[in-house]
């Protein structure tokens, strides 16, 4: 054979491991940009795989011409990206059956090819120019592997950016109408004093968590604090439950769920924009800025992994050939090759890398660092978000890691009871305990139950009354200024929800609540007022990096013993455009 014959075979034997491997890995990358940092070395496993399959090709092709078995498994090989493009379209339609059908239908054409010398010719042509085709389309994409990734983290870098000036011009349009109509507004009412606000989400903590690791020495600990063992959450995700807390209002369901977080953060109803008012200024110490692609509405935002300083890309490796196994093989097949923990997270619509609790651990005790030397005292509101008890369970009972160990989630939440433990007693020490509030609570809980003294893990149905059950239970501890700390902590039996948090803040204040508001004082006297409770869960269907519900949601009614679905409701889509 001359060179030329040999760079022909070369050409065609990569057609499949392009078309199989590295092409999906790009676009899995490209699509899970908050996995990977935005960049492309996640997919190495994969390229090396690759490369792998190129060379058994090549020699399948070496040993074709000595035997008819191997030309058959030759040419069956070159059939194979033909059939996986047709796969991956009917894949889009839900039929991963068809790739039963792929090594039937390939070694049929393989056989087919193989006996007659025309065919064989023109599979290596015809091969040759598609690899030759795919590899020019790759040069002139990202100029390599590493040029991919700069161009990665340069598109969501510039869409973010036009998002936020999008976002930006509205805010500065909200603050010109505000002024324009200051001379006829009521005046804003200040409160006398100003205590330090320290406002902590930790994500997942369920209520039985808590319930299961507390002891007497935390109760110690937490002396001044009440806790509210029958507090619920109004959703199952992250990113309807904390505007219902920042806000104080229900989904009203005609509108677009990603309006409903941006109003949340942001409008003249939230929290933040109260707070400012009373004259405090607003820092986020935060997982993610919601909603997606929109703009911290904090004076100042600190990101966990940028703070921490922490970044394991080995931890987001280890993802690309669990995302490739779970979006393209059928599910019996991928749940036997994808470990069981982040099956479950796939199935949940809530996979995370292993290092996620452990960015958010470092960016916790930074904080604590940084408290530790702040001299300003009062007017001061802090809110965290941490993935901590949230899974993947990797954190031990006191809070250390190790890449590729996993732990139990017990051990995890009493990893998060002794970062509340730490900063109580950073506070006192600093002599900032007693004047302070600390709100403290969850923003959904997980899919435990305990069961004769154990933490037993249950339905991972996210829409099964069992799920949503666990699922609704969230953590809810309010440390008020000058709380009795002579006793241990205090326990209140009614039944809350984080509705109840706005109002709680508000009180502290003594600021009225918006009429708005469905939810009452965590620490007034007063019977808080009669309503139902409700639970929401919905499917993650996202648009392209435009993380919006589609709906229906699902909406389940709670009562102290249980819950029950209630019904479907379908809410506003986003418009195509």
């Amino acid at each position: 054979m001359t060179p030329f014959q040999y760079l022909r075979v070369l050409l065609a034997t990569l057609v499949a491991p392009m078309v199989v491997w590295v092409i999906p890995v790009l676009q899995i990358i490209r699509g899970n940009a908050e996995y990977f940092n935005g960049h492309i070395d996640g997919g190495v496993l994969f390229f090396i795989l690759a490369l792998g399959s190129v060379g058994v090709s090549l020699l399948l092709f070496c040993l074709s011409e000595k035997s008819k078995l191997f030309s058959i498994l030759f040419y069956s090989w070159l059939a194979v990206p033909v059939l996986w493009l047709a796969y991956s379209m009917l894949f889009v339609s839900g039929q991963r059956w068809q790739l039963y059908l792929i090594p039937l239908i390939a070694l049929t054409l393989g056989w087919v090819i193989a006996r007659n010398d025309a065919w064989k010719e023109g599979m290596v042509s015809v091969s040759a120019m598609f690899g030759f085709l795919l590899m020019i389309n790759l040069v002139e994409m990202n100029f390599g592997i590493q040029t991919a990734a700069a161009k990665l983290r340069a598109e969501v870098e510039a869409e973010t950016e036009a998002q936020r000036a999008q976002r930006l011009a509205k805010t500065q349009q909200a603050e010109k109408s505000k002024k324009a109509d200051s001379a006829s507004a009521a005046v804003v009412s200040k409160p006398s004093s100003l205590p330090d606000i320290y406002h902590i989400v930790f994500d997942e903590f369920q209520t039985d968590y808590f319930k299961i690791i507390l002891d007497s020495q935390l109760k110690e600990s937490l002396a001044g604090f009440t806790w509210f063992p029958n507090a619920f959450t109004p959703s199952g995700r992250t990113d309807m439950a904390l505007p219902a807390v920042l806000s104080g209002v229900p989904y009203s369901y005609d509108q677009l769920l990603y309006d409903y977080i941006d109003d949340g953060f942001g409008s003249e109803q939230s929290l933040h924009h109260r707070l400012k008012q009373f004259g405090y200024s607003r820092t986020g110490f935060l997982h993610k800025i919601y909603p997606h692609g929109g703009v911290s509405r904090f004076d100042e935002t600190f990101m966990h992994q940028e703070v921490g300083n922490y970044l394991d890309q080995e931890a987001r490796r280890q993802l690309v050939p669990v995302l490739w196994s779970y979006k393209f093989l059928p599910k019996k097949i991928s749940e036997r090759l994808i470990p069981p923990r982040q099956f479950e997270q796939l199935e949940t619509q809530s996979l995370l890398p292993d290092d996620a609790p452990y960015a958010s651990l470092q960016s916790f005790r930074k904080f604590l660092e940084e408290e530790r030397s702040r001299e300003d005292k009062g007017g001061r509101y802090t809110f965290h978000h941490y993935l901590i008890p949230h899974f993947p369970d990797v954190l031990s009972d006191d809070c250390s890691y190790t890449l590729g160990m996993t732990t139990k989630k017990k051990e995890q939440a009493r990893c998060a009871a002794k970062l509340i433990e730490e900063l109580v007693q950073m506070l006192k020490e600093e002599g900032r305990f007693d004047d302070s509030l600390i709100v403290i609570h969850g923003d959904h809980g997980g899919s435990h139950s305990i069961k004769k003294g154990k933490l037993v893990k249950g339905s991972t149905d996210v829409f099964s009354e069992e799920f949503s059950w666990a699922r609704s239970k969230s953590l809810v501890l309010i440390k008020p200024p000058s709380a009795e700390t002579s006793n241990a902590l205090k326990t209140d039996p009614r039944l809350v929800d984080l509705y109840d948090i706005y109002p709680t803040i508000l009180d502290v204040l003594a600021q009225p609540a918006s009429p708005k508001m469905v939810g009452s004082s965590l620490i007034a006297s007063a019977a808080s007022k009669p309503r139902k409770l409700y639970y929401h869960m919905y499917e993650k269907n996202y648009t392209i990096r435009q993380q919006v519900n589609e709906g229906p949601i699902s909406r389940y009614l709670i009562k102290e013993d249980g819950i029950s679905f209630e019904k479907k409701i379908e809410v506003p889509k986003v418009k195509k455009s």
